[in-house]
């Protein structure tokens, strides 16, 4: 009786979500600039190499201090960094990786990987936007090899010590050197060599709230740089998409002027903008796909001999359609997810 009651009840839980009513639908256009944000007129964690990263901004912008993860940038429904409410709930969680890329012997364990998130502010859409830089890793030989590097100078500046370096762009590519040759002879000190690229943002819904049309997501690149030919066209990227419900769809593109089928394109009346469109049909989303979360990344052209920093952009923004469910089929989808949750244990 009781795997019957949970066939029924998961079989519930995909018909609601297929077949839901909202309380409204919603376009929401979020821009990724400190400005747009509610987070000052400057440009934030852009100081020089070696720089501490900024103070945590409390419910906003913050720096985890769990493994792998790094900043962790809370996006309410009215583009306003912040944790929302009822009326203005949570809609996005964003947060970076990057890793030390060699071109073999990284040992496991030895790469810290949450990235730090960089915003510009330079009310200039072909320039403007999100990206990701590296925390500086500890190199002393000991138990905290490869690990966020605490400098007790910046501990009274941002409250963790950690510092950054690198670009302040999302970057790919790949260093010429093996691990070995790496740490032959290389200062105890935080260098972050070789260097920390195919970094990647991650964007994560608040799907307790709201739900989000996956084929309506479009995203904008802006800044783009080192890529082969500067033809913005030839840039490198993986995406992958997360439904609601479990199923993942991965691409890697070594040049995105290969994929013919609507994902990508210059927007209209520029030159160096990409914008990426969910609804293309090489993704095989259907209107009725709810979207948990999506990554994009910076991947090394293929084509290219291997360079130390390659593929670089920003994220200048996204938009999208989301809809808030009606308290009841939240309730009804929450019980099928604790469902689900149960029998996977």
């Amino acid at each position: 009786m009781k795997n019957i009651a949970r066939i029924l009840l998961v079989s519930i839980f995909f018909f609601g979500l297929a077949n839901c009513t909202f309380v409204a639908a919603t376009t929401v256009s979020i821009e990724l600039t400190s400005d747009a944000l509610g987070l000052g007129s400057v440009s934030i964690n852009h100081a020089k190499n070696g720089s501490a990263v900024e103070a945590d901004r409390a419910g906003q912008l913050v720096t985890s201090t769990v493994a792998n993860v790094g900043s962790e940038l809370y996006i309410q429904t009215d583009n306003i960094a912040g944790q929302g409410d009822a009326s203005n709930p949570l809609l996005v969680t964003v947060t970076a990786r990057t890793h030390m890329d060699t071109t073999s012997g990284l040992p496991a364990g030895y790469d810290f990987q949450g990235g730090v998130i960089t915003l510009t502010n330079r009310d200039e859409l072909a320039k403007d936007g999100l990206g990701v830089r590296a925390f500086g890793i500890d190199l002393a030989p000991g138990t905290n090899y490869g690990k966020r590097y605490v400098n007790p100078a910046y501990t009274t500046t941002n409250g963790h010590g950690f510092q950054m370096e690198g670009s302040k762009e999302v970057s790919g590519g790949v260093n010429d050197t093996t691990w070995t040759a790496f740490i032959d002879g290389q200062p105890t000190v935080p260098e972050n060599k070789p260097p920390h690229v195919d970094e990647d943002v991650t964007f994560r819904f608040n799907t307790s709230e709201v739900f989000v049309q996956a084929d309506s997501v479009s995203v904008l690149l802006t800044n783009i740089g080192k890529v082969k030919d500067n033809d913005p066209m030839k840039l490198g990227l993986a995406l992958t998409i997360n439904l609601v419900g479990g199923t993942q769809i991965f691409r890697d593109y070594g040049s995105i002027d290969s994929d013919t089928t609507g994902i990508f394109s210059l927007l209209t009346g520029y030159t160096d903008v990409i914008k990426i469109d969910f609804s293309g049909t090489g993704l095989g989303l259907q209107s009725t796909d709810l979207i948990e979360s999506f990554i994009i990344g910076a991947r090394d052209d293929t084509s290219d001999p291997e360079a130390g920093t390659d593929e670089h952009f920003l994220i200048n923004g996204f938009s999208a359609n989301y809809d808030v469910p009606e308290p009841a089929t939240m309730v009804l989808l929450g019980l099928g997810a604790f469902v689900i949750r149960r029998k996977r244990k």
